[in-house]
């Protein structure tokens, strides 16, 4: 008898259909391989979506945090004025007081003399002219 030789026969029908299912675990594992690389390439694929629309939204809200800063800059400014303004319109407001409390006072030192020159007229009233006349200036003082 012939020594078996580590290579297949493929005359051999034994041989012959290890050879087929080992084809046939090939092919099946290739095309499983060939399955996988699909799906592993349309996983990368969509991947590659949504980093593009993180990248996006990134972008988006940088320059909304751009727009942002730049209200608040502006807000800031716009406080910085009315804060002055207010602090004017105080200050107006004390003079203002002032002037009135000063006016105030005025207005009754001019009710009281015309209040006291009322009084000597209705005096003077009650006196005659020549009484008057003689009072102020004859009588010695």
């Amino acid at each position: 008898m012939e020594p078996e030789s580590d290579y297949s026969n493929s005359d051999h029908p034994a041989a012959a259909g290890a050879s087929n299912e080992q084809i046939h675990a090939l092919i099946a594992e290739k095309e499983q391989l060939a399955a996988d690389l699909a799906q592993a390439k349309s996983a990368l694929e969509a991947s590659e979506r949504e980093i593009a629309g993180a990248q996006r939204k990134i972008q988006e809200l940088t320059a909304e945090s751009d727009q942002l800063v730049g209200e608040k800059t502006r807000a800031h400014a716009a406080i910085e004025v009315a804060e002055r303004d207010l602090a004017a319109i105080r200050s107006q407001v004390r003079e203002l007081t002032e002037e009135k409390n000063r006016l105030a006072a005025a207005k009754e030192r001019a009710q009281a003399n015309a209040e006291s020159a009322h009084n000597q007229l209705r005096a003077l009233d009650g006196e005659s002219i020549f009484g008057f006349v003689k009072r102020r200036y004859f009588t010695r003082k």
